[in-house]
């Protein structure tokens, strides 16, 4: 029985795309691409995603349990 991630995030290097051509993860969620065989697949691979590190993307529970409390 093999692990399967639904998403690796990082820097993306030949390791991480051969995860994704392997079926070992839906995506890659990329902030930086190190080498060539990460360029060519975030060009090629729509599960290649881009993604920034600087932007924040989810929210807390206490987040959402003031948004709800609040009149």
């Amino acid at each position: 029985m093999a692990v399967k991630a639904r998403f690796v995030r990082g820097g993306s290097t030949k390791f991480l795309v051969e995860l994704l051509q392997q079926g070992l993860t839906d995506y890659i969620l990329d902030g930086q691409t190190f080498d060539l065989d990460g360029v060519k697949s975030m060009a090629n691979d729509p599960r290649h995603v881009a993604t920034s590190p600087f932007i924040r993307t989810t929210t807390t529970a206490r987040e959402t349990s003031l948004r709800w409390s609040m009149p």
